[in-house]
């Protein structure tokens, strides 16, 4: 098993989604009041990199679409284990060099194309930003919370900053596809990437209609999943994108701010299942649907991967959207993220 894991090309981390945006100006726009910061764009204007706060040069890559062409998903970047995985990737049918020179923190770049023609990326050598010492809150100071007993915050007031929550990362992505077989040997065959989680219809326990995967580097602990693969019966579309910020207060400042700037909430803010973490839905500029989350669990090889029946989208929250309404789940469950986010 381990000469297994070996001979993969392992991943470290998730580090950025590529879109194409028909207009983006009016993506920048949305960007700056989702918590995203400009990071440089290419000398033609028809690229623009943005960045959270965490040691990735860039977060999101927005690029223009080609005239007359639609908005569409391009695909995602991953940061290489090590050189010697970048290398791995290069040997791969089909692998091209990227030429990162206009890219922010450079580095190697290797492009692989999936079975339904979505990118990934493969990156090393970077120069990486340098990281605050602690997250960056809209709550001041980020005093403590007090309990109804443990009171923790003694002379101390809460005061919250109003504007944008400040995204950290990005955390997952997630598509929708009916090739499944054939998609789910491609990422897990050729790399590291290993189900936490994986639902099935409900009543046939050997129909699974999603999984969510994480990279597996043993003892490190990872994001409960930075990859969500959903089965459906017909297509193959991106879901999501989901970004990380520090703390719940940020996530309902952001959810505020982004209310009152005119952007179209999907749905939030509620806490998920799979994951745990604090989910928050919009539509972006070009209804695309982009995620903010906070406190998500973290997982090992020591984590048992679980199946479960598809389904159970929240421990709490609004009423599920339409586009995921409660009797479309029960009546069509097996297509994938009808039934199922992440």
């Amino acid at each position: 098993m381990a000469d297994q894991h070996r001979s993969k090309i392992c991943l470290a981390a998730p580090s950025y989604v590529i879109y194409e945006h028909v207009d983006l100006a009016e993506f920048g726009r949305f960007a700056i009041d989702f918590g995203l910061e400009e990071a440089g764009s290419t000398k033609d204007n028809s690229t623009v990199f943005y960045s959270g706060y965490g040691a990735d040069p860039f977060v999101y890559v927005a690029r223009q679409a080609p005239p007359g062409q639609p908005k569409r998903f391009v695909g995602a970047g991953f940061v290489a284990a090590s050189d010697k995985d970048i290398d791995k990737a290069l040997r791969e049918d089909g692998a091209d060099t990227v030429d990162t020179t206009e890219f922010p923190g450079k580095g190697r770049c290797v492009r692989l194309r999936d079975p339904n023609g979505y990118v990934l990326e493969v990156v090393s050598g970077q120069q990486r930003q340098t990281v605050p010492q602690h997250g960056l809150s809209n709550l001041l100071g980020q005093p403590a919370m007090n309990g109804a007993l443990d009171k923790r915050r003694q002379g101390e007031f809460t005061r919250i900053h109003h504007g944008p929550a400040k995204i950290h990362k990005l955390g997952h992505y997630g598509y929708n596809t009916d090739n499944w077989d054939a998609t789910l040997s491609w990422y897990q065959s050729k790399f590291n990437f290993t189900p936490t989680d994986i639902l099935h219809a409900p009543g046939k326990p050997e129909l699974e209609v999603a999984q969510f995967m994480r990279v597996d580097n043993k003892k490190i602990y990872v994001d409960h999943h930075c990859f969500l693969l959903a089965r459906v019966e017909k297509g193959t579309t991106i879901h999501h994108s989901s970004f990380e910020v520090e703390d719940i207060d940020t996530q309902f400042m952001g959810h505020q701010w982004l209310e009152d700037k005119g952007h179209q909430l999907v749905w939030g803010i509620g806490r998920h299942v799979h994951g745990s973490q604090v989910f928050d839905y919009w539509y972006d500029s070009s209804r695309f649907i982009i995620e903010h989350y906070a406190d998500g669990d973290v997982v090992n090889e020591d984590t048992v991967t679980t199946r479960a029946e598809a389904g159970n989208m929240a421990v709490w929250g609004p009423p599920v959207p339409e586009i995921w309404h409660a009797k479309k789940q029960q009546r069509a469950v097996a297509s994938g993220m009808a039934a199922v986010a992440g």
